[in-house]
């Protein structure tokens, strides 16, 4: 069900659009528009310019107008033809503005219409399915190696702050492996939709992670909490499916951090 917000913000696009002779037709796109919004979601508008006008004019045309939308605190074009846009109670909403030709290659089941005039272009392309990289169990398990073994050097000179963006950067690993156990990646879902792709048990096994913070007794703790998470189910995954591993980068990188942390690696 979409927010009080959310249904205003389309009721004025789409009004404004009607009353816009230079819009062939408009679009609602993105979640909402597949079914799989919610009222958190931003929403996604494809605004297509009749002939003889480009989109970015109309593009540029509706970047003065927002206001006529909603009450817009901030505005940004990451493209010449792309509106970003954060209402005063953060209501978000996006306008990408595309010409009739490359309106055709859009994939009909991913927009909704909101606005058509007689003769407008459809939406008719047929989906493409992209070639899905393959989770990369070994490279991924010595890219996790070497960086975990970064962390001594980093916590020994007192690069607490530091020592935490690279746990963070060992945390999105683990969510990966997690990823992979059910044979997902990332490109299944949003960024913001990726704890969706997490079962019940993987998701408590983040969660039991301890809290982190730039002081030396918490990165110790959460170096401990990483390899205990990491290191079982990366080579239960590597056992399963017949994935070579690198025992001997595993043993020398558990060798060097506890030596140089006191620590007790598993």
């Amino acid at each position: 069900m979409l927010s009080t917000e959310q249904q205003r913000i389309i009721d004025r696009t789409r009004a404004i659009a009607a009353a816009d002779a230079r819009v062939e037709s408009l679009w609602l796109s993105g979640s909402l528009a597949v079914g799989q919004g919610d009222t958190w979601s931003d929403v996604d508008f494809v605004v297509v310019s009749r002939p003889g006008e480009t989109p970015e004019s109309l593009a540029d045309a509706y970047q003065q107008n927002l206001a006529a939308i909603t009450d817009v605190v901030h505005s940004f074009r990451p493209f010449p033809r792309i509106i970003s846009a954060v209402a005063r109670d953060w209501a978000r909403f996006d306008l990408l503005f595309l010409n009739s030709g490359e309106l055709s290659a859009q994939d009909p089941h991913r927009l909704q219409p909101l606005l058509q005039r007689n003769g407008a272009a459809e939406p008719g392309a047929v989906p493409k399915s992209e070639p899905t990289r393959p989770y990369d169990l070994e490279g991924a398990a010595r890219e996790f190696l070497r960086v975990f073994g970064l962390g001594p050097a980093v916590i020994a000179r007192g690069h607490y702050l530091m020592a935490v963006d690279g746990m963070g950067l060992l945390r999105s690993m683990c969510i990966d492996l997690l990823l992979a156990e059910s044979g997902k990646t990332r490109a299944d879902a949003s960024p913001k939709r990726l704890e969706s792709l997490l079962t019940d048990e993987q998701r408590i096994a983040l969660a039991a992670l301890p809290p982190l913070s730039a002081d030396r007794s918490a990165l110790l703790a959460y170096t401990l909490a990483l390899w205990g998470l990491y290191l079982p189910r990366a080579k239960a995954l590597a056992a399963s499916t017949g994935t070579a591993w690198p025992s001997e980068f595993e043993v020398a990188t558990r060798q060097w951090v506890s030596q140089s942390l006191g620590l007790k690696l598993a």
